[in-house]
């Protein structure tokens, strides 16, 4: 076994085999219609088939002038607004695929080990369900965080603020990652002080969000126009603590007032991420250079605290704290990891269901209780974790094979 797995064509034949079955499967759910799909995302492709790429700049949608861009682009393929759509996404996904491969390979696994990673990060529950069944693009972004966390491993902070920006472009829900990505630039900055090129690391951020906007402004659409999409998308559903979210909001009886309940929910969240990046920053400033503790655990928690403290929030927006915690047991197995990134996958399978296919596995207020016990153990992680992550022995022995 061990020299099957050194083999290159083996390991090459096999991921051949396994991308044929992956095909299979995303082509299996082509034709689901979501509710997002039939409401918002089919109207804004019809508009922009029929009125070409000077439709960008009319197109009425809170998504981002990026998104679509590439949904005009789709346009003009033969396979229908169904598959085009998810084809965006899916296209996404395999660049998500990668992002995990390198970061295996980054922190020294087997060829093998990487390749099986990038491969199951095709077929994880949220990833299916949220690209290949539902349509959305919540992939999108991420693809582009797990890059940027990629070049943070890497210690090249010009090109983690280029995907960053890039991240940006695409989804607002980027900001989950944001407080985390300020907290590593000022890492770099207080322990490389005299470097210019890490004090202008974020204007390449700047830099990557501003060509992405290129095209939308070849179109014809006003850069004020652009950017209130932003902001315009966090004025929507502010009607429900929870828009299908299993979060904290899920325990409270659907009575009691909104307005006192999402501005203190938002002190909370603000409260609380300051905290875990405050004392972070105590702990670890006397590191020369980011630790491995740092770039693949704080991540995890920032963005899993966000989502399940800020109000309004839809089911969607713990898409990237799953995908990020998989990185992790990617990155350091464990039995402590393998239960986190497991827990969290069937969480989202299990918040997924009633929206997609109008049935409810799990009570919600119940899966609120278990993301708050897997929210527990990853702050328990964090807190307790030496600086540097070690593999554990069964894991190394593993990897070494």
């Amino acid at each position: 076994m061990k020299n099957l797995l050194r083999n290159k064509l083996f390991l090459f034949c096999a991921c051949f085999v396994f991308l044929v079955f992956v095909a299979v499967l995303y082509w299996s759910v082509r034709g689901i219609v979501s509710g997002d799909m039939y409401i918002f995302l089919q109207p804004w492709y019809y508009y922009l088939e029929e009125g070409g790429f000077s439709a960008i700049s009319t197109v009425y949608s809170n998504y981002t002038t990026p998104y679509l861009v590439l949904l005009w682009l789709t346009t003009l393929l033969p396979f229908g607004s169904v598959v085009s759509i998810k084809l965006i996404s899916i296209i996404f996904t395999g660049v998500l695929a990668l992002g995990v491969f390198m970061i295996a390979k980054h922190i020294k696994k087997p060829l093998w080990w990487a390749l099986a990673a990038g491969m199951v990060a095709l077929i994880l529950p949220n990833v299916f369900l949220n690209t290949a069944v539902w349509g959305q693009c919540d992939v999108m972004f991420t693809g582009m965080v797990v890059f940027c966390l990629y070049f943070i491993l890497k210690n090249k902070p010009v090109w983690a603020c280029v995907f960053f920006g890039l991240a940006l472009a695409l989804k607002l829900q980027v900001v989950f990652f944001a407080p985390v990505m300020l907290y590593f630039w000022i890492r770099w900055v207080y322990q490389n002080k005299k470097d210019w090129k890490i004090w202008l690391a974020p204007l390449a951020g700047l830099a990557a969000v501003a060509v992405m906007m290129i095209p939308g402004t070849i179109a014809g659409r006003p850069i004020f126009d652009m950017l209130h999409i932003y902001f315009g998308q966090t004025g929507t559903h502010n009607y429900q603590l929870s828009v299908n979210a299993a979060n904290f909001y899920n325990l409270i009886p659907p009575d009691v007032g909104i307005g006192i309940l999402s501005r203190l929910g938002i002190v909370v969240s603000l409260v609380l991420v300051a905290f875990v990046l405050v004392k972070s920053f105590l702990r670890f400033k006397n590191n020369r250079q980011l630790t491995s503790t740092e770039i693949l655990i704080l991540p995890v928690l920032v963005a899993f605290i966000l989502p399940m403290t800020l109000p309004f929030m839809h089911e969607r927006y713990l898409f990237l704290a799953e995908i990020l915690a998989f990185v992790w047991l990617v990155a350091y197995p464990s039995k402590e990891t393998i239960f986190i990134a497991l827990g969290m996958q069937a969480m989202a399978y299990f918040v997924y269901m009633p929206y997609l296919f109008n049935f409810e596995p799990v009570p919600r207020g119940i899966m609120a209780l278990m993301n708050i016990g897997l929210l527990y153990l990853v702050t328990k992680a964090y807190f307790t974790a030496p600086k540097e992550l070690k593999q554990e022995a069964w894991a190394k022995k593993l990897s070494d094979n």
